[in-house]
């Protein structure tokens, strides 16, 4: 195809255009460009003229590239290329506040760039792996070597892991016919696609969140002087109440927080007046889930049945102590009087 010419690839060339100057081409510059193709022609007029068409050519669109991260190296470069600060909610162990968005990006960044998608899922990524987008996060995050800490990443890591890999089944699956996609089912995927089916099904409560977490929600709906975050019923509420359509996104949310409110204010049938804002909960719902707390998002657990016994058996000392006490006072108050 270049016998004629022999050109380098690796090389530059002077190549002579239409209007009779000479420009020195560099081969690497055009295959960076998607340039590389036009110059692979015997006839040296022919490439000229490839070359001035490609390069004058304004009707093709550049696209979008690859993903670099650029917006998170610009804020890095706007404090004096600094680390930026992140911060964990205390409570959701989430990642919240200024920096929340860049993080996510970053995240998902670096997995197009190093991380392979073969794997189903991510607790099946090598260690070795999940170590090297640990150093490459803090390379950007000032990020300290905790186990929490680690725990948090790695969870966002998987969120973002989960969310390319269906990206990428959407393009295959765009892009190939039904019968080609039957032919080719991974291990295991009708038996996950089934589980998966059963449990949407089992879903009648959406929200309006979209991609911010429920707990950056409530990060940036704190009170600024005290802290408090938003309470369960308000978070209901606002993340699954459609502002712009002016309603509920679904009768069953509505209906959930009409109970609730009632149950706070009023009581129930079977209560003796009003309840708390868990027990309405509790009430509404039905039973806490062990990993979540109803409305709160990932993050927020119900505490424990052995915990709430620990605490219960903690109380009844303190109370004993307490009590304990107030009795040794006295005693010591009628000493004094009698002395």
């Amino acid at each position: 195809m270049t016998k004629a010419l022999k050109l380098d690839p690796a090389g530059c060339h002077e190549v002579l255009v239409n209007s009779g100057a000479r420009v020195i081409i560099d081969m690497d510059d055009l295959r960076l460009k998607g340039l590389w193709f036009s110059i692979f022609d015997d006839n040296p007029n022919n490439i000229s003229a490839a070359i001035m068409s490609r390069l004058t050519d304004t009707t093709q669109k550049k696209g979008r590239g690859i993903t670099k991260g650029i917006s998170v190296r610009k804020k890095i470069k706007k404090i004096q290329n600094r680390k930026l600060d992140i911060t964990i909610h205390p409570r959701r162990n989430r990642i919240v506040g200024e920096n929340a968005a860049e993080f996510k990006t970053e995240a998902s960044a670096i997995l197009k760039q190093h991380e392979p998608m073969q794997y189903a899922r991510w607790k099946k990524n090598p260690t070795d792996r999940k170590k090297m987008l640990w150093l490459a996060m803090k390379q950007k995050f000032n990020l300290q070597e905790n186990v929490e800490i680690k725990k948090v990443v790695f969870q966002q890591l998987n969120r973002q892991y989960r969310s390319l890999r269906h990206k990428l089944h959407d393009h295959y699956a765009k892009n190939k016919d039904d019968e080609k996609i039957l032919e080719q089912p991974p291990d295991g995927i009708t038996e996950v696609s089934d589980r998966n089916k059963r449990n949407r099904d089992k879903l009648k409560m959406a929200h309006t969140c979209g991609t911010k977490s429920i707990a950056q929600y409530c990060y940036e709906e704190r009170d600024l002087e005290t802290g408090q975050e938003p309470t369960r019923t308000s978070t209901w509420m606002k993340t699954r109440f459609s502002n712009k359509k002016k309603d509920w996104i679904d009768d069953a949310s509505r209906e959930a927080y009409e109970d609730i409110m009632k149950l706070q204010n009023e009581g129930g049938v079977d209560t003796e007046g009003p309840v708390s804002e868990d027990e309405a909960f509790i009430k509404v719902l039905g039973p806490e889930k062990p990993s979540r707390l109803r409305g709160c998002g990932d993050g927020l657990k119900p505490p424990s049945k052995r915990g709430e016994s620990i605490n219960q058996e903690l109380s009844k000392e303190n109370e004993e102590l307490r009590k304990q006490a107030d009795a040794d006072r006295e005693c010591l108050k009628r000493g004094l009087e009698r002395s």
